[in-house]
């Protein structure tokens, strides 16, 4: 069986190659910060995780058309779960915001497992006029549809 252009799939293959092409041409030149956490219990899963994590981040910005001006990364155990390099990102990001425009992370969990702590940091930047942008979970803060 052939497939014309007009066959139901083919439409919505080309729907969501338009809406593609649309947010990598949207997001064109905008700055982002790029925020990976490493959790790990072998010191041997720590750079194998973190360059997995990182090259998956800059394939999406390089897909998207983001530009990458830093790089913040927390190392994390069961033991320590300190993440001063979240802090440090804040830090940044309040001193850059003419010129950064969101954080990127992997996913929401990278930045926090518990919800209400999450919620808070996307208030934070949001008030101070970025997004924090999720590579696997997609938010849509820039309008009020529901277009995704």
């Amino acid at each position: 069986m052939y497939y014309t252009i007009w066959h139901p799939f083919a439409k919505k293959t080309l729907q969501k190659l338009k809406k593609f092409n649309k947010m990598k041409n949207e997001n064109k030149n905008e700055n982002v910060i790029l925020y990976c956490r490493v959790s790990y219990n072998n010191p041997s899963d720590l750079f194998i995780d973190k360059d997995e994590q990182m090259n998956r981040l800059l394939r999406f910005c390089n897909l998207y058309g983001y530009n990458v001006v830093k790089v913040f990364t927390d190392y994390n155990t069961q033991t320590n779960k300190n993440k001063q390099q979240l802090q440090n990102m804040m830090d940044y990001a309040k001193n850059n915001v003419e010129t950064v425009s969101a954080v990127l992370c992997e996913s929401f969990d990278r930045i926090s497992r518990n919800f209400e702590e999450m919620m808070e940091i996307m208030i934070d930047y949001c008030n101070i006029g970025m997004e924090v942008i999720s590579m696997k979970q997609i938010t849509n803060n820039k309008n009020n549809s529901n277009e995704q």
